[in-house]
């Protein structure tokens, strides 16, 4: 099918960078495991098999970076819930190294979407805002709650630190690229990446909270439900 004849193609091109000499390379895609394809839509048809990547990529060693997306509402890249692996442990077994894209910016989820305040965006953005729209507010204010007993002032984290600190200290992640287009970004940047790190627990933590705020606000569960966990 297309999705043969693709990776047919993903070989022809892994050849040809190999052939222009590029010292190493690697491959962006919302591989399965991820909540949503590269169209924003559910990741099912379009999917990409990692492990059908590296079969193309054989006779290519230099292939060597996985790039996937990583956010607050797109936390699917470090769990394991629906898989023994997750994405990122995937590709780290595999042997690649790991880069995460869009740490602020989260496609939301599809279907029933609530909180809003207006049409489903395209993309939300995981900063403070005046005024908050309802689903970042909770976002913001269950992430604060669950940083509470790791994070000695995580009372007045911002929604862009929540947001920084879960990425930068995600497992299996190598790099983060969060596309700094402006000062005031390079700063906050610099801020977060001076504080301590986060202990596995509670990127954990995190991680079962998120995918409860995206289960809620598909009207799966409800907000007392989502604060037991």
């Amino acid at each position: 099918g297309k999705i043969n004849q693709s990776l047919s193609h993903l070989g022809q091109c892994f050849e040809a960078i190999e052939a222009s000499g590029v010292e190493s390379y690697g491959v962006s895609s919302n591989i399965q495991g991820c909540r949503w394809s590269v169209s924003g839509r559910p990741n099912a048809i379009e999917a990409v098999d990692l492990t059908r990547v590296v079969d193309a990529a054989r006779s290519s060693p230099r292939c060597r970076a996985v790039q996937l997306p990583l956010n607050l509402l797109e936390p699917d890249v470090i769990s394991d819930d629906r898989a023994p692996l997750s994405p990122a442990a995937q590709a780290k077994a595999l042997g690649f190294c790991v880069f995460a894209h869009r740490p602020i910016h989260a496609i939301p989820p599809a279907a029933n979407v609530v909180g809003f305040g207006v049409q489903r965006p395209a993309h939300l953005s995981m900063r403070d805002s005046a005024p908050m729209p309802p689903a970042m507010a909770l976002v913001r204010s269950l992430g604060r709650e669950v940083l509470q007993p790791y994070v000695h002032d995580a009372a007045r984290l911002s929604l862009q630190d929540i947001a920084m600190l879960y990425a930068l200290n995600a497992p299996h992640i190598d790099c983060v690229l969060n596309g700094m287009r402006t000062p005031a970004y390079v700063e906050h940047a610099t801020a977060i990446v001076q504080r301590p790190p986060l202990p596995p627990d509670a990127v954990a933590a995190l991680t079962q909270c998120m995918l409860g705020v995206i289960d809620e606000m598909q009207g799966k569960r409800r907000p007392q439900e989502l604060r037991r966990r």
